[in-house]
């Protein structure tokens, strides 16, 4: 989300990611929301974040209970960052 907060002050906040960054005009702010979206990292947050949010409710609803650390950390920002930059 791109937003003005004041005079020459525009930022850019993914709050999936929660990433804010500030610029002096909206150009440059546009530019970095692009240069993010863009990133491995950001498509990873977004899947993992969809993933986790769809079948955990059907795990809990067929009674398999909580997630293992190590499927728990398949969710997680850092396992899709280090793919591709």
């Amino acid at each position: 989300m791109i937003r003005k907060e004041g005079k020459a002050r525009w930022t850019y906040t993914c709050e999936p990611c929660d990433v804010h960054a500030t610029s002096p005009d909206q150009f440059r702010a546009i530019e970095h929301q692009q240069r993010h979206e863009k990133g491995f990292g950001h498509f990873g947050n977004v899947f993992s974040t969809a993933l986790h949010e769809t079948f955990t409710p059907m795990l809990s609803a067929f009674g398999w209970g909580a997630l293992q650390p190590w499927q728990e950390a398949a969710f997680t920002r850092a396992m899709w960052e280090g793919g591709r930059k």
